[in-house]
């Protein structure tokens, strides 16, 4: 909420592990207000647009990789329902960059590269630690699994993208690349 008598940075909080130069300004604060406020038109694309987001292993952030990768599914030119989707299936890779890839250790990074061109939306998700195996996770469509209260992110994932791409990085972690393409109607 921006009030009246406070800059728009007013918005974002936390410790001074948040703040740039420690001059009291959040490090985040400019991209959410306009991820908040900041309005995006279904475009037919000229050029590719990139968005990249370096951020600590810290699940309190999913939030702003949502957020950010459904305002650049918009500036790919897909509609309001496809953009979430394509929010949830990052934000499920991210999940899986910050809790299995990277142990939740803040001193690790989640690097996010989102982007919009002609041809559609994808994604580019790497975690710096051990990485996981998302051919070891159990099917969350059989058994005992139908029950459980997690497991089913990579079923997410799947449904709402046309291509998945996991590869291991050098030396350490994981790389998930999630494409999605547009349609000409």
């Amino acid at each position: 909420m921006l009030h009246r008598n406070r800059p728009f940075w007013g918005i974002a909080h936390g410790d001074r592990s948040d703040r740039v130069d420690g001059n009291n300004t959040p490090r985040y604060a400019l991209f959410f207000w306009f991820l908040q406020f900041g309005r995006f038109a279904a475009i037919n694309m000229a050029s590719r647009t990139s968005l990249k987001l370096v951020l600590s292993s810290e699940v309190r952030l999913i939030d702003l990789i949502h957020m950010a990768a459904e305002k650049v599914a918009q500036v790919a030119g897909f509609d309001a329902d496809e953009s979430l989707n394509l929010g949830l299936a990052v934000r499920e890779a991210a999940i899986n960059a910050i809790i299995h890839g990277n142990g939740s250790d803040p001193n690790l990074e989640v690097h996010v590269t989102l982007t919009a061109s002609d041809e559609g939306f994808s994604a580019h998700i790497a975690d710096e630690g051990e990485g996981f195996d998302p051919d070891a996770a159990p099917d969350p469509t059989k058994g005992d699994n139908l029950l459980a209260t997690s497991g089913r992110g990579l079923l997410l994932m799947r449904s709402f993208v046309d291509d998945i791409v996991y590869s291991r990085r050098a030396p350490r972690g994981m790389e998930v690349i999630l494409r999605k393409r547009r349609t000409t109607s």
